[in-house]
């Protein structure tokens, strides 16, 4: 496994933790980590639900890139093309929830 795949994966694995802690709950309402707006500060279960959203979405995403890029590396390197494609779509999905919890 080269060089940029190994740190590939350990980006994945902290993205992995980072949605397990959102999933769970375990981030509490702050200004710096989770989907930090005026609503998600102001109603608490707002926050948890907007964060519980973004956390599975950052999990399933973490997961197929994981997949995508083992796979890559046995099939065909241009596979990791596809490990792009699906970044760009779990992005635009956390776009979503953010505007959905923003007004």
């Amino acid at each position: 496994m080269d060089s940029f795949s190994q740190w590939q994966l350990v980006g994945l694995g902290v993205l992995t933790v980072i949605s397990v802690l959102l999933v769970l709950g375990v981030v509490r309402p702050n200004r710096w980590f989770g989907i930090s707006t005026a609503r998600t500060r102001a109603h608490t279960d707002d926050w948890y639900k907007a964060n519980r959203a973004v956390g599975f979405l950052l999990l399933s995403g973490a997961f197929a890139a994981i997949a995508i890029t083992l796979l890559a590396r046995f099939v065909h390197p241009a596979w990791g093309f596809l490990g792009v494609l699906a970044t760009v779509a779990f992005v635009v999905a956390v776009v979503v929830v953010h505007r959905r919890y923003a007004a």
